[in-house]
């Protein structure tokens, strides 16, 4: 029997819904309160090295600047218009640099951005800037404002957004920013966000490139350093800062570059299987209150409304009805997942979930 994709698919969108809107977030604590940096500690600035004496310039030889030339000339060598510019003291007007400019007038440049060539108004960052605060400290950055698009993942990195500019998830000793660009269950305030590894980057014999983006091929596991890092921001609570890239299909992708949406808190984590059978290594995000509301974008706001995708209003009620549930109900609402990682779950969880035989990983 033919593997049936569509009918896989509405089932994992459905288990994902139920498993988002039954989360127990009664332990949440608003931006303002608790994780606005209050005097945060600025990174430390590089030691600058002693300035090298200066070198007095050698006296200059006087003499016939013409003749010299002539000279040359009647001798038969072969004279380049540098020597010639160097003798006689002119500064040479270097070629001007071809530019193309789009069907409107305006410069228009292009770059590659994660394999893809993307055309911007401006010229792409090639090298990292100075940046004024360390990518590693948790929390909302001073100076940048949730709805922040940035033209490229090196601008995020510069403001200590998102600091890898290839990877999702940016680490210190727990995760500290993700890049939302791929296939995750997303309800805005509430989305599941898949981990790291999982595929063979030497690539395969017909294509031995760096296959990031190739299917995976293999289980991933929270042995993972990132992996390990999501796990950890569920045991400690602390925020993470999460941004949308163009590249996501999702209501809620920017149409352009790459966005900041504010302080997300990893409630949960587990695992799950792939439409090919591999462990996937998930958690499931919450976007912490007392932040602006989010943007949807323009084309795709018919996404809110289209079946297995709830409205704001449907998913504030089933919202409302899980808080006043037991949240050991939320932990076992996800058949196939591990024990529930909320605190208020994790002991009737592990009473109650039966022994799972781990697959062994390549």
């Amino acid at each position: 029997m033919a593997f049936d994709f569509a009918a896989f698919r509405n089932a994992q969108s459905s288990k994902n819904a139920e498993l988002l809107t039954g989360l127990d977030v009664r332990g949440l604590k608003a931006v303002a309160e608790e994780h606005a940096p209050s005097s945060p500690e600025k990174m430390k600035e590089p030691t600058k090295r002693a300035p090298k004496p200066k070198v007095e310039p050698l006296p200059r030889v006087s003499e016939d600047i013409e003749a010299a030339i002539k000279a040359r000339e009647e001798r038969g060598l072969r004279s380049s218009s540098r020597v010639k510019d160097k003798l006689l003291g002119v500064t040479p007007t270097p070629a001007p640099i071809s530019v193309s400019f789009a069907s409107d007038g305006e410069e228009e440049t292009e770059y590659y951005e994660g394999g893809r060539k993307v055309k911007t108004e401006g010229g792409a960052p090639k090298r990292l800037g100075d940046r004024k605060w360390d990518p590693k400290r948790y929390g909302a950055v001073p100076g940048v404002v949730c709805g922040t698009v940035f033209g490229s993942r090196m601008e995020a990195s510069t403001a200590a957004i998102h600091a890898p500019p290839v990877a999702g998830i940016s680490t210190g000793k727990w995760a500290t920013s993700a890049m939302s660009v791929g296939k995750t269950f997303n309800l805005g305030d509430r989305l599941t966000f898949s981990g790291a590894g999982g595929r063979e980057l030497s690539g395969t014999k017909k294509n031995p490139k760096n296959l990031r983006t190739a299917p995976q091929s293999l289980d991933q596991s929270w042995d993972h350093a990132l992996n390990a890092a999501l796990k950890r921001s569920v045991d400690t609570g602390k925020p993470i800062r999460l941004m949308r890239g163009f590249m996501n299909q999702g209501a809620y992708a920017p149409v352009r570059g790459y966005r900041y949406d504010g302080l997300y808190q990893a409630i949960r984590a587990w695992e799950d299987r792939s439409e090919a059978g591999f462990l996937i290594c998930r958690v499931a995000l919450v976007r912490l209150p007392g932040q602006p509301p989010l943007i949807v974008h323009p084309e795709r706001a018919h996404l809110l409304t289209d079946a297995g995708a709830p409205t704001s209003t449907a998913l504030s009620e089933a919202a409302s009805s899980a808080l006043s549930r037991n949240s050991s109900s939320s932990g076992s609402a996800q058949t196939d997942s591990t024990k529930a990682t909320t605190p208020d779950a994790e002991s009737d969880a592990s009473e109650k979930a039966p022994p799972s035989k781990r697959r062994r990983r390549a």
